[in-house]
């Protein structure tokens, strides 16, 4: 059935759609909505998603090499695994919204104002990502590794297990709140019992 994602498309629906597997080479999406799909371990190489959706999709394990993508959106869903590395770096205005994304490799990649919203991003490697402007609210960082990383304007507040290697990251206005910033004073050595840092 991956014989059902080639070629061109523009406007279209891709509902239920069940892969297990397979590679697509060279499609092309545009205003596509990809609803409850499962689409693990399929490789999407060369292909261009521009203005697309992905609504409570499987996406574990996924492969990415040379795509492309503008303007998509990712809500609902699991995409463990994924190693977003592979994107090409023309990859802009990507948004995440209560997607389970532990593990996912992301180093280096430029996501400035990028959204992760209510994700679960555990164990997730963001180093030397440009973080800049981009909005991490209700997601779960815990052990995830964030060195090297632009963090100026980034938005930290409200997020679980929040900690980042503070000598090696660009700051500057960056917002945390009061649980991510016992942490980083915590990494620096420094106890604030009134806090709830320890003794």
């Amino acid at each position: 059935m991956v014989h059902r994602l080639e070629g061109e498309h523009v406007d279209e629906r891709f509902v239920e759609l069940a892969l297990g597997g397979g590679s697509v080479r060279g499609a092309s999406y545009e205003g596509c909505r990809f609803e409850r799909c499962s689409l693990e371990s399929v490789r999407f190489v060369d292909c261009s998603f521009v203005d697309c959706s992905f609504q409570d999709c499987g996406l574990v394990g996924v492969g990415l090499p040379g795509c492309t993508m503008l303007d998509v959106s990712f809500v609902g869903g699991r995409a463990m695994g994924v190693d977003w590395v592979s994107l090409r770096r023309l990859t802009l205005a990507l948004r995440f919204d209560s997607v389970r994304m532990d593990y996912a490799n992301f180093t280096g990649m430029p996501l400035k104002r990028t959204v992760f919203e209510g994700c679960g991003l555990r164990g997730a490697v963001f180093g030397e990502c440009d973080l800049s402007g981009s909005r991490f609210g209700g997601s779960d960082l815990t052990d995830a590794d964030i060195r090297h990383a632009d963090l100026r304007g980034t938005d930290l507040r409200d997020t679980r297990g929040c900690s980042f290697h503070v000598g090696s990251c660009k700051l500057g206005k960056t917002m945390v709140d009061v649980d991510t910033a016992v942490l980083l004073l915590h990494s620096l050595g420094v106890r604030c019992p009134d806090l709830g840092g320890g003794a």
